[in-house]
Order: structure tokens, then sequence, then C-alpha cells
């Protein structure tokens, strides 16, 4: 379980690093590039979440409340990675990716 929280906080970590990088490196389209990537695996990761949790479940090694709450976590913690990466276009990208969407 204490494995699952880590891998939130290392990709919560990753895009911080991409979002600096984004913000302070000559070459940002390269990191606008990862940010766009990393905002897609957001989105995906949900699905490949639904069946990590089942496979715990089954082997017994949580029980249905505690992947109620996992699946609340891992969802909270995508939601955050994409509104960061988000606000991040918002500020430092010369164009307007809200409204191109």
């Amino acid at each position: 379980m204490l494995e699952v929280y880590n891998s939130f906080r290392v990709k919560v970590t990753k895009v911080l690093r991409v979002i600096y990088l984004f913000r302070t490196e000559e070459d940002s389209a390269k990191y606008a590039k990862k940010l766009t990537e990393l905002k897609l695996e957001a989105k995906e990761n949900i699905r490949q979440s639904n069946k990590a949790i089942d496979q715990l479940i089954r082997k017994d090694l949580i029980t249905t409340e505690m992947a109620s709450s996992l699946f609340n976590d891992y969802s909270n913690v995508n939601d955050m990675i994409k509104k960061l990466i988000t606000v991040a276009e918002l500020l430092y990208n010369n164009n307007d990716t809200i409204l191109e969407s």
C-alpha cells in the first residue's frame, strides 16, 4: 500500500519538475510537449488504476473500503496533475491552451 502512495508522490514530483524546466529553460517547446504527454498519461491512468486496485482486492491485500479510498486518492492525484499542467501552460506558454481546446 505504501508503494502505491509513493508512486503518487513520484508522479506529482515529476510533473512539478517538468513545469519548473518548462518555465526556466530556453527550449520550452521540448518541455511543453512533455507536459502534454503527462496530461494525456494522467487521463489514461484512470483505467489502469481500476485494474491495479482490482488486483489488490482479489489478492486480499486491501479491503473494499481501502480500495474506495485508494481510488479517490488516485483520482485526486490525476486531477491535480491535469490542473497543475493547465495552469503552467496558461502562465508560461505563449498561447492559450484553453481557447485552443
